[in-house]
């Protein structure tokens, strides 16, 4: 989860390199802690029933936009 914006990716990502991280993400920002959990609780509800056998991607449209890291 190197796109969420949390305690555990300041430890991966240093300081000097967020930026740069920041500028590969089509949203061009990290994740909230809180948009990822809306994804989940959208999940774990019966709203989605239907939904079986996907990847949903909560990173900004990074693998949507088909950008590779430099």
């Amino acid at each position: 989860m190197r796109w969420l914006r949390c305690r555990w990716t300041r430890r991966w990502c240093l300081t000097k390199d967020r930026p740069a991280w920041a500028a590969q993400i089509p949203a061009r920002r990290y994740a909230k802690p809180e948009e990822v959990a809306a994804a989940i609780q959208f999940l774990a509800s019966e709203d989605a029933g239907y939904v079986n056998g996907h990847v949903l991607n909560v990173d900004g449209g990074f693998m949507a936009s088909g950008v590779l890291i430099r």
